[in-house]
């Protein structure tokens, strides 16, 4: 028997019974479909935010990992999701193919500050749209959420090489600030690489990567004598980072 709050009984019985009633029941009528894909999206919904929340609060992000996604049960993206339910892929997919346009992430995106598309804006300089560099704890909830979305599409399926192998497919098309996608890609390639375990260890330690370009450099040069310029610049900038100095 299982205890906790209320009374000692479990406090998640209607989320239950609602997966009982997903998993097993078949409908009849068109309004049995329809309120049985309510009760899906509700359940992937719920299935996905407390996977961030785990994951979040294993690198110390408990506001974010409570507030996740809040925005996906106003009524704008909660009846899209419903509507547009397939299970197995995100139901803004299905809305953008039948509209041209998904409502429902024209209003989530620019609610969830993990999302890339949130910081879009005008360059300073004036020379069109571009990314912002995004603040840590968002990187950090934004990985947080591909592995979690990851992990609910792809099911018994999931490796972790998953949320890489996403990213690496449509990081063409993305505006970011390339500091931001440094991060976030070195976070998932850690994942992929080296496990679950190591990735959220450096999430945890606050892991940020830092974007340095050598124009001119060769592949290997770093193992040249320091007497080249170019090395002695590159040791310049390791010893500001251990020091904790901007370059």
């Amino acid at each position: 028997m299982m205890h906790g709050m209320h009374g000692g009984k479990f406090p998640f019985r209607p989320f239950l019974f609602c997966s009982c009633v997903v998993k097993y029941y078949q409908p009849k009528t068109a309004e049995e479909g329809l309120l049985l894909k309510w009760l899906q999206h509700l359940r992937t919904v719920q299935h996905h935010r407390f996977l961030v929340l785990r994951h979040c609060w294993r690198v110390g992000l408990y506001r974010q990992g409570l507030t996740h996604d809040l925005s996906k049960f106003s009524p704008v993206e909660f009846a899209a999701g419903a509507r547009y339910y397939q299970g197995n892929r995100s139901p803004n997919e299905i809305e953008r193919r039948e509209k041209g346009y998904s409502a429902a992430w024209l209003h989530h995106k620019g609610r969830n500050r993990h999302h890339l598309e949130y910081w879009i804006d005008y360059a300073a300089d004036g020379s069109g749209m571009c990314g912002m560099k995004m603040p840590l704890k968002y990187v950090l909830e934004m990985f947080c959420d591909r592995v979690a979305a990851s992990k609910t599409y792809r099911g018994a399926a999931y490796r972790d090489s998953d949320p890489y192998d996403y990213y690496a497919r449509s990081v063409d098309h993305y505006i970011i600030h390339p500091e931001t996608a440094q991060t976030l890609e070195y976070l998932l390639r850690v994942l992929r690489d080296e496990g679950e375990e190591y990735a959220y260890a450096l999430a945890r330690a606050g892991a940020e990567v830092v974007l340095h370009r050598m124009p001119d450099a060769l592949h290997g040069y770093f193992s040249l004598p320091s007497r080249f310029p170019l090395v002695r610049r590159t040791y310049s900038i390791l010893c500001q980072f251990l020091n904790g100095e901007q370059s």
